[in-house]
Formats: structure tokens, C-alpha cells, sequence
């Protein structure tokens, strides 16, 4: 069973929705990740996912610290 990363709590409704990173796959309540998704932001995940629209949808989203992770410069390996 999911269970928020923050607050370790597994129910999920309109005001406390649960979201899986799909990079790290760990869960966390819209509210509780650090900064909170909107409403608005949600709003758009859902309605991406309701529209098969894989690449914005709700199994697509990523949580901030794999968003960081992207984008720092990876380090070339001297040979």
C-alpha cells in the first residue's frame, strides 16, 4: 500500500491526492511535497491522464528531488 513519503499517511481524496515519482517511485501527498503542488497543478495532471496524454499525465510526474537530480550536469569520467 502507498504511504506518503512526508507524513506516512496512505489515504488519498481531492485535498490530500497521493502521487507516485516516477523516477524514485516514492509517494507523496500533493500537499505534503516540498514545495506543495497547486491545485491547479494536480488539476492538470489529472485532466492530462483523463486525455491519455502519457507524457503529462499523472504517471509521468516526477517529484522535486528527481527534477534536481535531472538537472544537474553529470560528471564526465576522465579515461
Amino acid at each position: 500500500r502507498m504511504a506518503c513519503n512526508r507524513c506516512n499517511g496512505t489515504s488519498s481524496n481531492p485535498y490530500n491526492f497521493l502521487l507516485s515519482c516516477s523516477e524514485c517511485g516514492k509517494n507523496w501527498h500533493h500537499r505534503c511535497h516540498i514545495p506543495p503542488l497547486s491545485d491547479q497543478e494536480l488539476t492538470a495532471l489529472i485532466r492530462a491522464t483523463n486525455d491519455n496524454d502519457v507524457d503529462n499525465g499523472l504517471t509521468s510526474w516526477i517529484g522535486r528531488c528527481c527534477k534536481r537530480k535531472r538537472a544537474q550536469p553529470q560528471a564526465i569520467s576522465e579515461v
